[in-house]
């Protein structure tokens, strides 16, 4: 059995961006930067790790849309992906992502309007977690 999961918490480095295809389709991208201590002598550096993270799930970019921004904390799972592009001066670079698919989650843990959930349904309920 074969398993590709990525899970993240960390801040977001920019506000959501939500984009449409050529096709038409709505698609959602985030920076997330996680950070780890690492001991450097006597003292310690803190490492920042940037990750791209992306979703094609229209019904998610929907509810996520005006929900995050800039520093806020973030839970996100999904599987990693890797891609191949040409740049604009013709030469092929590749890109990792992680990809919140139908079976991903993308969350708010707490932000600027302190830890309220993501999502509400109709039935007065909450989570703060969105999973597919």
């Amino acid at each position: 059995m074969d398993v590709n999961r990525m899970i993240i918490v960390g801040r977001l480095g920019r506000d959501l961006e939500i984009k449409t295809t050529k096709n038409g389709k709505l698609f959602a991208k985030l920076s997330v930067a996680t950070n780890k201590s690492r001991k450097v002598g006597d003292s310690y550096e803190e490492e920042t790790t940037w990750h791209n993270v992306v979703t094609f799930q229209e019904r998610l970019v929907k509810i996520l849309d005006g929900k995050l921004s800039k520093g806020d904390i973030v839970y996100v799972e999904g599987t990693l992906s890797i891609g191949e592009y040409t740049d604009n001066d013709g030469v092929k670079r590749r890109s990792v992502s992680v990809d919140v698919g139908f079976d991903g989650t993308i969350g708010r843990i707490s932000g600027k309007q302190g830890s309220a959930p993501v999502n509400s349904d109709s039935s007065g309920s909450s989570d703060e977690l969105i999973e597919w």
